[in-house]
């Protein structure tokens, strides 16, 4: 059993404030520059040959120096990173507020609005991030810290890396939970902007519902369906919030969005929370994320609007041949093809039946000049 010095560097130890699958989180004082930090203090991995274990301490104080160069409002600053008798430790910002997992295990799932507006936090560090080259790897509800006013900040950006690097060092090791690897990450693929996309998705869906995306009895089970079980988005959604979940839990990264930046401007699309959509319009917002969708057939008012649409434009112009009904009736049901072709199925039904309404309407004018 591993027991923490008192002091560790020119740190000194307070008190434990979180223990987590790699190592231990301390409050702790810096004695030099007389202020408190947070400081993590990875366990010895047992295991591990000499000759790896100093690897391993050589590629983590260079992906912490990395991640000591992140400045930004949304992610927990790095100040110090090091060994000492052993001990490899970092040191970041002390940060005021509940892990989004104590947030979620206490008060259950939240409402679209609140859980949207931390999600665009957590893209908005990660874009940043990855601007720099830096990906986080372990996103999750434990490394995600919220204050009270709902103020996120990402941390653990440099240790996620180690935890990979022991996982793979060590057949048959697993630090922490796989309930939010992507699936490229189980399966020893190559790990990109995309993995931290993936696994945003799943906390965004268990902030919405409560409940784990991928659950089972066994480490395998809960591998298993990441890799090959399309996850059922039960709960209420709005449309197109599902589809923003649906393409970025993708299995195939090509088919997810392709950075941070694009899934936070999806984020922030201002019909993200609408539910008033028809069904048309709940497909249009699928392809509109850019989703793989089904063609099922149109809707029947969309139908009944285009072809009531043309053929009342056809007619109109057949019958009153004059000019005021060719210009009209031609005009309407160009509008109609136009909007058929680029706009949605609203707007589509809505141009259908305006060209039906410009038939009418020039049928009339000819009439009263005759």
């Amino acid at each position: 059993m591993w027991e923490a010095p008192e002091t560790i560097g020119r740190y000194r130890i307070i008190r434990e404030i979180g223990a987590g699958g790699m190592g231990v989180v301390f409050l702790a004082e810096d004695q030099v520059l007389q202020r408190q930090v947070a400081l993590k203090v990875l366990r010895p991995q047992p295991g591990l040959t000499p000759e790896k274990q100093a690897a391993l301490a050589e590629r983590f104080l260079r992906e912490c120096r990395v991640a000591g160069r992140l400045t930004h409002p949304n992610i927990a600053k790095v100040y110090d990173a090091g060994e000492d008798n052993g001990c490899l430790f970092l040191t970041m910002e002390l940060v005021h507020g509940d892990s989004l997992r104590d947030r979620i295990d206490l008060l259950g799932p939240m409402g679209p609005p609140q859980a949207v507006d931390i999600a665009r936090q957590i893209a908005t560090a990660l874009s940043y991030a990855h601007s720099r080259g830096v990906v986080h790897r372990d996103i999750k509800p434990d490394n995600i810290s919220v204050s009270p006013t709902d103020r996120v900040k990402v941390m653990d950006f440099g240790v996620a890396r180690l935890a990979t690097d022991i996982t793979v060092s060590s057949p048959g090791t697993v630090i922490g939970s796989p309930s939010y690897m992507s699936p490229e990450q189980i399966q020893g693929g190559d790990v990109d902007g995309r993995t931290d996309v993936f696994t945003l998705g799943t906390v965004l869906y268990e902030m919405l519902t409560g409940r784990r995306l991928f659950q089972g009895s066994s480490v395998p089970e809960v591998a298993y369906k990441i890799v090959h079980t399309e996850p059922d988005l039960g709960g209420s959604f709005p449309p197109r919030l599902r589809a923003l979940l649906r393409r970025a839990l993708a299995k195939d990264p090509r088919e997810r969005f392709a950075t941070a930046e694009q899934m936070l401007t999806a984020l922030r699309d201002p019909l993200l929370l609408r539910w008033d959509l028809a069904a048309g319009d709940r497909r249009e917002d699928d392809s509109a994320l850019g989703v793989p969708v089904a063609a099922p057939g149109r809707s029947r008012v969309l139908m009944i609007g285009l072809v009531g649409g043309y053929a009342a434009a056809i007619a109109g112009t057949l019958i009153f041949a004059g000019p005021a009904a060719v210009s009209l009736a031609a005009g309407g049901a160009a509008v109609a093809l136009t909007a058929r072709l680029a706009g949605g199925a609203r707007s589509s039904a809505l141009a259908g039946w305006g060209a039906l309404c410009a038939a009418v309407l020039a049928a009339a004018h000819t009439w009263l000049d005759w």
